[in-house]
């Protein structure tokens, strides 16, 4: 298994800095050998942690609008608003 934590960070207009922080785990998948000892790449992320100018918050402690951007920071991975940081962990 692999594991990275993730960092996405997002400025607002107004110049607060909004973070996510989780960790994505990812498992190879098998192709070789008969099909019953076979299985497909597997992928899981923990829950997120959510930062609003370095201290901690619930996303329904958020704006709407902002509840929405923390939301996409989970899901996303390219998404041209966001600045993305992951290193990988030591399994």
């Amino acid at each position: 298994m692999i594991s990275r934590r993730m960092t996405v960070y997002y400025e607002t207009p107004d110049g607060d800095e909004l973070v996510c922080k989780y960790i994505y785990h990812h498992t190879p998948g098998f192709i070789s050998g008969p099909p019953e000892d076979c299985y497909p790449d597997e992928d899981e992320a923990d829950e997120p942690d959510y930062y609003l100018n370095g201290g901690h918050v619930e996303p329904d402690q958020l704006s709407d609008e902002l509840a929405a951007i923390a939301e996409a920071m989970y899901e996303s991975t390219d998404d041209p608003r966001f600045v993305y940081k992951d290193e990988e962990l030591d399994d």
